[in-house]
Order: C-alpha cells, then structure tokens, then sequence
C-alpha cells in the first residue's frame, strides 16, 4: 500500500483495515487467474511498482462498491443467461430495499446512507446459516419482508467500511 499512497483516493480515509487494491481499468479477476493467485499478483506488483502505480490504487471498500456500481461491474451468477441474472439481481435489490426500509436506511455506526454500499447483517451473527436453511439471500429477504418485527429483532445495517 506504501507504493500507492496508503488512503482511499476518492475519500481520503487513512483506517488500513478497510482499503483495498483496485484495478483502475477494472479486469481484477482475469489478472490473478493470469497469475495464478492474488498472492502472486501482489508480489509482482511489489516488485514492479512503476506498473503498480499504472494499473492499481487505493479504495476504502465503500468507495470500491460505488465504483463497481458505477462502472457496472456486476458479479456474474453463474449456469446462467445474462437476462437471468439481469432480473434476479433486480429482484434481489427491490427486496432488499425494502429490508432496509424496515431495519434502517443507514449505518449503525457512522450514519451514512447510500444504499449502494449498506449491508445487512445478522445481530448475532448466524446470517450465512439462515441462508443455507432458506436456500438463497432473495427467499431470506422475502421472510424478513413477511415478518418486520423479527427482521427489527435480528438484523442491522452496516456501510461495507463498518
């Protein structure tokens, strides 16, 4: 992180323990499959900070998130069509926002409110073994949407730095 500045570029935020590398062109995951693991790929980088300082910087994970929501960098799912994805990854957000419009629309902890970056999580952690008995995030949802006192009981709203 010494080679590229130690603070988030787009926030100024300096906490080690929310920054992140960024592919600034984007093409993270073709890089390491390249390499082989993202071990090797940051050694190389180490080793060669002149392209280091060409092909990576520094973001704190909300900003990271924006960007990839800006520049459409979408996680595939995959064994299916692109049109599948496009209306589950809509369907998932509606349900999704209307979590958040019942447990709280901003973090918990420093108060910001975009939603692009606010996560939901488990009070008690457990949220991983809700969605192994659900089967998918999207059927978790639609139980907190059904059941608002619970969802009120059980989760918080976190920004992806919290």
């Amino acid at each position: 992180m010494n080679i590229l500045g130690n603070k988030c570029i787009r926030c100024k935020i300096n906490n080690f323990k929310v920054l992140q590398f960024d592919h600034i062109y984007a093409g993270g995951k073709e890089e390491i499959r390249h390499f082989g693991c993202a071990p090797q790929m940051y050694r190389f980088y180490i080793n060669n900070p002149e392209i280091a300082k060409q092909k990576l910087q520094i973001l704190c994970a909300n900003c990271n998130t924006l960007k990839k929501c800006e520049n459409h960098e979408q996680v595939q799912i995959t064994g299916r069509n692109e049109y599948k994805n496009k209306i589950l990854r809509k369907s998932r957000k509606k349900k999704r926002l209307l979590l958040l419009n019942v447990i709280g629309e901003s973090c918990v902890n420093c108060g910001i409110n975009d939603q692009r970056v606010l996560q939901i999580a488990h009070k008690k952690g457990g949220l991983m073994k809700e969605i192994r008995q659900f089967k998918t995030i999207s059927t978790v949802y639609t139980y907190y949407k059904r059941n608002p006192e619970k969802a009120k009981e059980n989760l918080i709203t976190y920004c992806c730095n919290c």
